[in-house]
């Protein structure tokens, strides 16, 4: 038993760093903008297909997911002006539906560009097995973790240390305002989707190399486990939508030693924050804000 209950913690801590990636982008984005952008997860996807295509071509894998992470990076900061910008500043429902309906059309437009069926993706990172503390891992999920807190670690630098970082913090905290005073709100949120979609590029690459396989709907999947983890964390937190992806990788992965669902186990989560903490570990927003 002891040696499940170590199992399920690592292999959670491997799962929760993917969700931290993806929790990244949703809390900057609603820093900046105030709405939960429900089409994010796709970006997951974008970023693994393009990868799996440019690895088909025969291009090296490093290559291969740099430029997929840059050309998801412009995708979503085009998606920003192109659709998100017109509706900034709409109360209501608008931005969410937007959201929404951008996420069903990714998803069937990927399914028509690269199709229904399962695509196969394979990497020598997880194809190798390595023993830590008696466990049999990959170097892939021993690197996942270690990627993870070093992004957390220069987004901490970026948002505290440079001109574009204040640009972002000061957009958050009062658009208005910062307007008044000479901020380029809008160079702020096209930095913000430009970080957040690579962000979930990454992510998506790293799931695409661990299970092998993508699908069109698999980022919106994951894109919900990272929304819940953005909730457990605390909406606008860069360390809290960290802490809120590892803890809920680990609760998933005990919790489905108990129960026959994963999925199960991240509402059960998510219900039990909105009913005692709605604001989150770490509280940026008040809850009735969230």
């Amino acid at each position: 038993m002891g040696t499940l209950i170590l199992q399920a913690v690592l292999y959670g801590l491997v799962t929760g760093s993917v969700y931290a990636l993806v929790a990244l982008g949703y809390s900057l984005i609603f820093g900046v903008l105030r709405f939960i952008n429900f089409a994010h997860g796709e970006m997951m996807t974008l970023g693994a297909y393009v990868t799996i295509v440019l690895v088909s071509a025969n291009v090296p894998l490093l290559w291969a997911a740099l430029a997929a992470i840059v050309l998801v990076a412009l995708f979503g900061m085009a998606i920003e002006r192109v659709v998100y910008r017109p509706l900034r500043g709409m109360s209501g429902a608008a931005p969410l539906l937007t959201a929404i309906g951008l996420s069903v059309l990714l998803q069937n437009a990927m399914a028509l560009a690269f199709g229904n069926n399962p695509r196969a993706f394979s990497s020598s990172l997880s194809d190798t097995s390595v023993r830590l503390l008696g466990l049999s891992l990959t170097p892939l999920h021993v690197a996942i973790p270690l990627v993870v807190a070093a992004v957390m670690l220069v987004l901490l630098v970026v948002f505290k240390r440079t001109t574009i970082g204040r640009f972002v913090r000061a957009s958050a905290d009062n658009p208005q305002l910062a307007a008044a005073l000479g901020f380029d709100v809008n160079r702020a949120s096209s930095f913000t989707f430009l970080l957040s979609s690579g962000l979930a590029a990454l992510a998506g690459i790293m799931v695409a190399m661990d299970v092998h396989i993508m699908m069109p709907n698999t980022g919106f999947s994951f894109g919900i486990k990272a929304f819940i983890a953005t909730v457990l964390g605390g909406i606008g937190s860069i360390p809290g939508a960290v802490i809120g992806g590892l803890a809920l990788g680990v609760i998933e992965n005990l919790g489905f030693l108990a129960l026959p669902s994963k999925d199960a186990v991240a509402f059960i989560v998510l219900i039990l924050v909105l009913l005692i903490r709605p604001a989150g570990l770490l509280k940026v927003f008040p809850a009735e804000r969230v």
